[in-house]
């Protein structure tokens, strides 16, 4: 990545089995593993705990060949991206 685009950019990494992250993220990438590997049942609570991390109008991205395991109840779908989420409230 170009050191420009960079700038103004916290980057983060962290487990979301490990526990809920920091609040106010206006953009959250979802690496394969969370949805793929692992049960719905035991991902609710870390995905939920995701989608509440994320500001009003921030945004979820999670793989082009992923879906939510559940209806996402603060997100709504981005029309041109099937794997883009926007937070709505």
């Amino acid at each position: 990545m170009k050191p420009a685009l960079k700038e103004g950019i916290a980057w983060r990494r962290h487990d979301f089995l490990s526990g809920p992250p920091a609040s106010g993220f206006d953009l959250i990438l979802v690496r394969n593993n969370l949805l793929t590997y692992y049960q719905s049942s035991l991902i609710r609570a870390p995905l939920e705990e995701m989608v509440k991390a994320l500001s009003v109008d921030g945004y979820l991205i999670i793989g082009s060949r992923e879906k939510l395991p559940f209806p996402p109840v603060l997100l709504q779908p981005c029309p041109s991206l099937r794997f883009a989420f926007k937070r709505v409230a």
